[in-house]
């Protein structure tokens, strides 16, 4: 309940900030703040059922950020949880972290602690580092890191471990991936860092030197956490509270809320490779002996590693039976070909004799987990042994591996077991494939199983566990309407859906032009000529410019063909890092020249070009995304099947949001004015343009008759 105390806290702390700031408050941030307050206030417990959330759409220049951190930090200081800000981007995160927050603290009277969360991956295990530079982990390589493969320990890769080894040591060196100056090879960093089921946590001889129980502490005490997307749902996955507090302590912001349902999808898919699992398998047999040996366990945890061996070799033998199998599927059918090196199930349903491979494949990966879970509790005992501590190093590495080996049987069950059994005919199936990898001049086959929407898993693992949860966006309905959003994520229907309007006066500060130029992107030799003439007439070389392409090929072939003047003045996204196109753009602009930023779909968000920096945004076309990927393939499928129409229910809604997205590029402050250029005729031609122009903000809009007749 917000009490009157509560609302006061709140209401002092936002006319401190304003005063302090020399602001005047804005009505959609005073909005979002009563909304936030009031809602999250009122949250229970949850027993039984699902956790209404709070849906907040608000447009550019609202202050979401501010709106949501001084409402969210006293209610949850007085309801003794902690605050969760998740992200989707590095930007937003470092913006929340280096820049809101002691803001607020600075100018409010709120007194609360914050802090970064990152997970496990992104800190050095001491012990792996040691045990690697030591010799006493390069045969286990296979087993360690999976369908991912290990490094091969060659003597440039040991002095770069080397160095890190001395700079942790020395002090100066935190452990943390990101503050390590040097560059490392993905590959080479999996080798010294560990996961939840690696760890083997209080009970390692170097916890007081580990980096990442030390940023563990100030997650622990912080009244505020920043993290992002894939964390909270990596922790969500294990059941919440492993790396993050628990949900039930937890409010949640999901800011950039738009990515939510994308990245459950990809959370929560899995997969595993054949011919990789066999290494695996055959590696496992090899160690598991060894392990018997070097170890002094119980007699049951000698049957027990007895019977491990024994499935490892059951799976082996079941997974070679199979491999042609797989073969033959990919090489087969062409009816539901992904692409030329995958294949689909059509409708999620897996054939009799597939299911029953699976199904011989999953109970033995079940088994194993089990067994290998029996045998970490056993190491547990022995590590708590004071007249073991001899072999403590020893008890440490064969936690690491056998951890490692836990999980990857838990990943094929999962696996596995989604292909032995039918889906719930009342829910939407999970999408099956196969696809084709090459990994070190090895072909493989990867087996891939993903939900198509994140409604079910979110229900699972969020609304019925969360104590409170907000979501925020400029862009998570589609003219209003937030059922795409609903559909996506199952959010409960009793949630508190709103929408804040930006204060910006689209009407005088910006021109959304469709030019007479713009054709029809289905035909794509004119729409890319389309585009290079619109360039080349209506782009100013002393301007800042954005130009968005839905395509890396039409965006390689309009650069081609542009002449040399233009050529110079643009930067390509891929020929440099985002950071670098956009700090060598605005260089350009400080000296008074222009420059012109060529960009894909992670330009039209989560950048911020103000002013000059930006006056004109040139959109391609709509960005409409093709069901190629089988997640999104196997949903426009179901749908289809459900007899609903998944271009009006799912491409429109999506290519609406992307569109205004990319439209929020062109005003970042009050102050602000431009023009956007849509290139493509369909948005004034098609039933379903007009109602995507109706969704964009209410710019000033001018449509030009084409030039030449349209086909």
């Amino acid at each position: 309940m917000l009490t009157d105390e509560l609302k006061s806290t709140i209401q002092r702390a936002y006319s401190l900030y304003l005063e302090n700031k020399g602001y005047t408050a804005r009505r959609g941030q005073l909005r979002m703040i009563a909304e936030i307050a009031r809602n999250v206030a009122a949250a229970q417990e949850i027993e039984q059922g699902v956790a209404p959330a709070t849906v907040i759409e608000a447009g550019t220049g609202v202050g979401k950020t501010i709106g949501y951190l001084i409402s969210a930090i006293p209610v949850a200081q007085a309801r003794d949880k902690k605050l969760i800000i998740s992200t989707a981007t590095v930007a937003l995160q470092e913006q929340i972290l280096l820049k809101d927050l002691p803001d607020l603290s600075k100018n409010s009277d709120l007194k609360f602690s914050f802090t970064l969360a990152k997970g496990r991956g992104r800190y050095l295990c001491t012990a792996k580092l040691i045990a690697l530079l030591g010799g006493q982990a390069g045969s286990n390589q296979a087993t360690l890191f999976g369908d991912q493969g290990g490094v091969q320990l060659d003597r440039y890769s040991y002095k770069r471990y080397e160095k890190m080894k001395d700079a942790f040591v020395a002090g100066e060196w935190d452990g943390d991936r990101d503050n390590w100056q040097e560059g490392v090879r993905d590959n080479e960093w999996r080798s010294i860092t560990a996961t939840h089921h690696e760890c083997s946590g209080r009970r390692c001889q170097f916890i007081d030197q580990c980096s990442f129980y030390a940023a563990r502490k100030d997650v622990q005490t912080a009244d505020c956490i920043v993290a992002n997307h894939d964390l909270v749902l990596s922790d969500l996955a294990l059941g919440g509270g492993v790396v993050l507090p628990s949900p039930e302590d937890s409010i949640y912001i999901f800011d950039e809320g738009h990515h939510l349902s994308e990245k459950s999808i990809q959370h929560f898919a899995s997969s595993t490779r054949i011919k990789n699992s066999l290494s695996w398998l055959k590696q496992l047999m090899q160690e598991l002996p060894q392990c018997a040996q070097q170890i002094g366990w119980q007699k049951n945890d000698l049957h027990t590693l007895g019977e491990l061996g024994d499935l490892a070799e059951g799976l082996h033998a079941s997974l070679m039976v199979s491999e042609p199998m797989w073969e033959q599927l990919l090489e087969g059918s062409t009816a539901s070909k992904v692409n030329d090196d995958g294949y689909r199930f059509p409708e999620g349903v897996v054939p009799s004799e597939i299911k029953e491979v699976a199904g011989s494949l999953s109970t033995p990966c079940l088994a194993m987990a089990q067994k290998f879970e029996e045998l970490l509790g056993s190491l547990k005992k022995i590590a708590e042994d004071k007249s073991q501590e001899a072999i403590s190093t020893r008890v440490e590495q064969w936690q690491a591996l056998l951890g490692a080996n836990y999980y990857r049987a838990e990943v094929g069950y999962t696996l596995w077991a989604r292909y032995a059994h039918a889906d719930n005919a009342a829910k939407p199936p999970y999408a099956r494939w196969l696809k084709r990898v090459e990994s070190q001049s090895v072909s493989d086959i990867e087996v891939c199983s993903s939900p198509i929407i994140a409604a079910e898993v979110l229900d699972q693992y969020l609304w019925r566990r969360c104590f409170s949860v907000v979501i925020t966006s400029a862009t998570l309905s589609v003219g209003g309407n937030f059922d795409r959003f609903k559909m996506q994520t199952g959010v409960s229907e009793d949630s508190h859906f709103c929408l804040f309007d930006s204060p910006f006066d689209y009407q005088n500060a910006g021109l959304l032009v469709v030019p007479g130029l713009a054709c029809d992107p289905t035909d794509v030799e004119a729409h890319t000529q389309a585009i290079v003439d619109y360039i080349h007439q209506d782009v100013s070389a002393d301007q800042g410019t954005l130009v968005l392409f839905s395509s890396r090929r039409q965006m390689e072939a309009v650069y081609e063909e542009m002449s040399s003047v233009y050529q110079d003045l643009t930067l390509v996204q891929g020929e440099q890092s985002k950071q670098l196109i956009i700090q060598v753009h605005r260089e350009r602009v400080d000296e008074g020249g222009g420059s012109i930023i060529f960009g894909l779909a992670s330009f039209a968000e989560g950048i911020d070009l103000p002013g000059r920096y930006l006056d004109h945004v040139v959109i391609a076309r709509i960005p409409f995304s093709v069901p190629t990927e089988p997640a999104a393939a196997a949903l426009f499928e179901w749908l289809e099947g459900e007899g609903r129409n998944p271009f009006i229910e799912v491409s429109v809604p999506d290519a609406a949001m992307r569109l205004i997205q990319a439209c929020g590029r062109l005003l970042r402050s009050e102050e602000d004015s431009g023009r956007i250029a849509l290139l493509d005729r369909r948005i004034v031609s098609r039933r379903y343009g007009q109602s995507i122009l109706a969704a964009l903000p209410p710019f000033r809009r001018q449509v030009v008759a084409p030039a030449r007749p349209l086909l």
